[in-house]
């Protein structure tokens, strides 16, 4: 049966194209995937699927209930959210939406589980379980996942497992790479506000200046990543908005710093925040000014399981070349909402190489994933339910 699946999805390839390309045409941002539902919605019912729209305001839900009896339920994950970045790809499908593109890739991964659902649909008397199939909006934000969990998707049924990928430059094009533990950062944002006494340009010796304490501030803050955190641990703190002043010869009252911190070690995120508070106390007191921090969690790191992921390994394997599924090389600090699941659900994220790191990459206004890697996505996901159900 193996075979005759992984023959089916070669036979429909393009399929799986035009589904991306349907989707790469309309891209939306957060929260207004409307035509995005709405065709993801269209071609489920088309299938035999009865699809939930709404869940998480925009997202979609269906199931697909295998006809050899009664098993787990896995739950295969895609987000549908583009960004606000002008297409500059020239693509004959670019996008219609001036202003929005799928620079992500999104397109692809709602291409890759659309087709996995198609083909499951076919092989449905063979499945002796049932698939959730998780479209979710606003990853980009990231509050999607979060709005989904709050509307039950992860209820009636609860999943045994959750899976999804991300396409990915630097691997070669269709390489499967995953690992156990951390594989992306946590996201979390602060400001800070450095205060201290304003006055004429003129006469800086009458004042306390914000601008020369929140000079030092950006670099004391770098010493919380190189000095007081374990150097084995990834971690990053930017600076990404500097705003003070008014006047070419006027010391201002105030400076703000904005910025972000990623982490992937949620032991080392639990810290920063004190961290900071220490340095900038420090250097702010040094001048005679102050300094307060408004930190903001966000999303934690995606941490993959580990007895989990290494059974997704095994499952890829027995559908793959050996030499086409490999240990991720590294994680990376972005962020990815999907962690919010991985906190209700066992499950793992992994990765699909689409070829050169030395490209436009990911969120640029010419990035595009090759249609190769669709077919490739739709192998794995069947491939880690059929392994799942029959080992369960």
């Amino acid at each position: 049966m193996k075979q005759e699946m992984i023959q089916f999805i070669r036979n429909n390839n393009q399929q799986f194209v035009q589904l991306r390309r349907d989707l790469h045409r309309i891209p939306e941002t957060a929260f207004a995937e409307i035509k995005t539902a709405a065709y993801i919605a269209a071609k489920l019912r088309e299938w035999g699927y009865t699809p939930q729209e709404g869940i998480g305001q925009t997202g979609v839900v269906a199931e697909l209930q295998g006809g050899a009896g009664d098993g787990p339920v896995l739950a295969v994950r895609a987000d549908m959210d583009a960004l606000a970045v002008t297409e500059q790809t020239g693509l004959s499908f670019a996008s219609e939406h001036p202003g929005r593109m799928h620079a992500c890739g999104h397109d692809s991964h709602m291409a890759m589980v659309l087709g996995t659902a198609f083909v499951l649909a076919q092989f449905r008397s063979h499945l002796a379980g049932t698939v959730k199939f998780i479209f979710q909006p606003s990853e980009e934000q990231p509050t999607g996942a979060g709005a989904m969990i709050d509307d039950g998707v992860l209820q009636n049924p609860a999943p045994d497992g959750i899976v999804a990928l991300h396409n990915w430059p630097g691997l070669p094009v269709g390489q499967l790479a995953l690992s156990a533990g951390p594989v992306t950062g946590s996201v979390d944002r602060f400001q800070i506000t450095v205060s201290g006494r304003g006055g004429h340009g003129a006469k800086p010796h009458e004042t306390v200046d914000p601008v020369v304490m929140a000079s030092h501030c950006v670099l004391a803050l770098q010493t919380v990543v190189s000095r007081l955190n374990n150097p084995l641990k990834p971690l990053v703190l930017t600076i990404g908005a500097i705003h003070g002043g008014e006047a070419f010869n006027v010391i201002p009252h105030e400076v703000r710093l904005t910025g972000t911190v990623r982490a992937a070690d949620p032991e080392v995120q639990s810290q920063i925040p004190a961290q900071m508070k220490q340095v900038l106390d420090g250097v702010t007191a040094a001048y005679g000014g102050s300094a307060q921090l408004d930190y903001e969690w966000g999303i934690p790191s995606v941490v993959n399981d580990g007895p989990f992921t290494e059974q997704v390994e095994q499952y890829l394997r027995r559908w793959f070349p050996p030499e086409q599924v490999v240990a991720l090389p590294e994680p990376s600090l972005v962020g990815e909402d999907y962690s919010l699941f991985l906190q209700n659900v066992t499950g793992t994220f992994f990765f699909l190489g689409t070829g050169d790191q030395g490209g436009p990459g990911l969120h640029h206004p010419q990035y595009s994933v090759p249609e190769d890697i669709l077919s490739v996505g739709v192998q794995s996901f069947c491939a880690i339910v059929w392994e799942f159900f029959s080992e369960k």
